[in-house]
């Protein structure tokens, strides 16, 4: 797994070779770009996954009654709102109580089972945030 190295440890670590340390900052300099390309490329598919279902609702609305069209837009409305805030609450609310249990010290083999459940995006923003007070 590469990891992109910091200009300071580049820069220690490579502090004898003036050679190697340009190798290496044309290496991280490389791994940059590629990173910053493929953001690009995941926003752009974000984007046109979001326009397809866009559209998709919009044609069927076009193609159904009033009554149907209201209950479709609804229900779509409903479900963006479910998706977007109350699963990513519930999902923050259940990593955090899972990791209150894990830490009062329960035997390996359950916390081998819990951790299952906890989010690793989540338990690096919760200890950023609380790092941070």
């Amino acid at each position: 797994m590469y990891f992109r190295k910091s200009k300071y440890y580049i820069l220690k670590a490579t502090k004898n070779s003036s050679e190697l340390r340009e190798k290496e900052f044309t290496k991280r300099k490389k791994m940059l770009r590629t990173a910053k390309i493929k953001e690009i490329i995941g926003y752009f598919l974000a984007l046109c996954v979001l326009g397809g279902c866009v559209y998709a609702v919009l044609v069927v609305s076009a193609n159904t009654d009033s009554e149907i069209s209201k209950k479709w837009a609804k229900n779509f409305m409903t479900s963006m709102a479910q998706d977007m805030g109350v699963s990513q609450v519930i999902k923050v609310l259940i990593t955090v109580a899972l990791i209150k249990i894990i830490a009062k010290g329960q035997k390996p083999k359950t916390v081998k089972i819990l951790r299952f459940g906890v989010d690793p995006i989540i338990t690096r923003a919760l200890a950023l945030a609380f790092y941070k007070q």
